[in-house]
């Protein structure tokens, strides 16, 4: 069943929504049902009904990082931010390495203005996603926002010492100057 829930969500990121359909009733475990259909609502722009769908899924495993993950998504799209934020914990707690949930977080506490929760939650990805340039650009656009220099300097001067983004960089540089004047 393990290898039919990996095939069925292959499909649906593949965008072949009515194959990955057909294989949702093969599965015994309803749980695995629910957390197919919430991925398949969710690609097909439905995201009320896939929060409905994951909220099931989720009831009978919890732990899951990825459905979690996915539930944050949907949560955030039908504009729920606080069922956002819990699934996005949730999903950090069950495996922080797991899914981009801790970037995700920080960039939703970001936009809201809560740069003290966005810095840990940013530091959090990082911890398990250490190159990731993403994950720095972020810091950096947070720690300054957050009014911690340091660390946004730290974060660019991890970006410069890779060549290939040196240049971006100097861009990010030059943004966060223009932005404090």
């Amino acid at each position: 069943e393990t290898l039919l829930f990996a095939y069925a969500d292959t499909l649906v990121q593949a965008e072949q929504f009515d194959k990955a359909r057909s294989l949702v009733e093969r599965f015994e475990q309803s749980e695995l049902r629910d957390l197919i259909l919430g991925r398949i609502l969710l690609a097909q722009g439905d995201p009320a009904g896939a929060l409905v769908a994951f909220e099931s899924g989720i009831l009978l495993w919890p732990n899951n990082a990825a459905a979690r993950f996915l539930a944050a998504e949907a949560a955030e799209r039908v504009g729920d931010f606080d069922r956002a934020v819990s699934e996005y914990r949730e999903s950090i707690r069950a495996n922080p390495g797991r899914t981009a949930a801790a970037l995700e977080l920080a960039e939703l506490y970001y936009v809201r203005g809560h740069f003290a929760d966005a810095l840990d939650s940013v530091q959090r990805y990082m911890q398990a996603h250490p190159g990731d340039v993403d994950g720095i650009l972020m810091g950096i656009r947070v720690a300054n926002k957050a009014r911690r220099f340091g660390i946004a300097s730290e974060g660019l001067t991890r970006l410069s010492e890779k060549p290939e983004h040196a240049g971006m960089a100097v861009a990010e540089h030059a943004t966060l100057l223009a932005e404090s004047n």
